[in-house]
């Protein structure tokens, strides 16, 4: 699904086991995140055109657009128990809050709270970048957005190796000087450089959050204590790039990844020295992951 700009869904009708593809142009450029809404066919997109859109599925009808972004949105995600707000992350460094129901403008849904320059790596080095035009877009990338609760948003970015727990009681939009997270994770490997991390994913409880990061390591957090420290580290896959994605079993008992050596690894959650499962059969680096939340001996890579 990444790096085009159509949208495919692929729908199977056990009674009489055919495929049924729904596909349109979704963007003028490329798709790089997907969320559905929970208990409606509805489906919202990321794009590198500077927006996200909301579609009905069945009808493939443009519902919504939120515009407000200058660069690439890299994430998008529904608060928990409430598909009327979302949020974004993008290239452009800032993180946008979104409600559906709010009143248009210029044909567009504004955002309502901006946490801007959420991971820019230091100040300092920021008037130094903003001569760089689309270099610095890449150094304070927003890579990743997730709602902890309806009050927390979880994200990560490109380089500056944190994860960071934001409060959406507080309204971010008028502040002048770097944000100040609730939470922070710092980078915990040990690399000379931080990295940054292409997905974060929680299990069902809101309480251990599983980081990807790009020095080819899983670290898993306890979000309830918020202790900096990772509780372990999940390792043996390979990501060098912020489009491998995890999923968690609907059991929340294993964890599945996809991989840049075109593999996909699927690991016991309380036993992650063990050997992982090792899934082949791709021919290029396998990126988005899922579970089936209704039988757990199906994934989809």
């Amino acid at each position: 699904m990444f790096c085009q700009r159509q949208i495919r869904i692929q729908q199977h009708f056990l009674l009489h086991d055919k495929l049924c593809f729904l596909e349109w142009q979704a963007h003028n450029n490329a798709v790089f995140d997907l969320a559905w809404m929970e208990k409606e066919e509805k489906l919202l997109t990321a794009s590198g055109d500077q927006t996200a859109v909301l579609w009905d599925v069945k009808t493939s009808q443009k519902l919504e657009t939120f515009k407000g972004h200058t660069s690439s949105i890299r994430s998008v995600a529904f608060r928990k128990f409430d598909d009327s707000v979302l949020a974004t992350g993008s290239r452009d460094g800032h993180i946008m809050l979104w409600d559906k129901r709010l009143n248009h403008k210029d044909g567009a849904i504004p955002a309502y709270n901006t946490i801007k320059n959420a991971h820019v790596i230091s100040s300092a080095k920021q008037k130094k970048k903003n001569r760089l035009g689309p270099a610095l877009d890449s150094q304070q990338s927003v890579t990743v957005v997730t709602f902890q609760d309806e009050n927390l948003l979880i994200s990560a970015g490109a380089v500056d190796g944190f994860i960071k727990v934001w409060d959406l009681r507080k309204n971010y939009t008028n502040i002048s000087t770097e944000p100040m997270s609730r939470y922070v994770f710092p980078y915990s490997g040990n690399c000379q450089r931080r990295h940054g991390y292409s997905c974060l994913t929680l299990d069902s409880y809101n309480s251990t959050l599983y980081a990807s990061c790009t020095d080819d390591v899983i670290y898993v957090y306890d979000v309830i204590t918020y202790n900096q420290q990772p509780v372990k580290t999940i390792r043996g896959h390979k990501n060098t790039t912020f489009y491998i994605k995890t999923s968690l079993s609907p059991d929340n008992k294993f964890l599945l990844s996809g991989s840049s050596d075109e593999m996909a690894y699927i690991w016991q959650v309380d036993k992650t020295n063990n050997s992982p499962v090792i899934l082949k059969g791709h021919n290029a680096e396998v990126t988005s992951v899922a579970w089936c939340p209704h039988d757990m001996t199906k994934v989809s890579n």
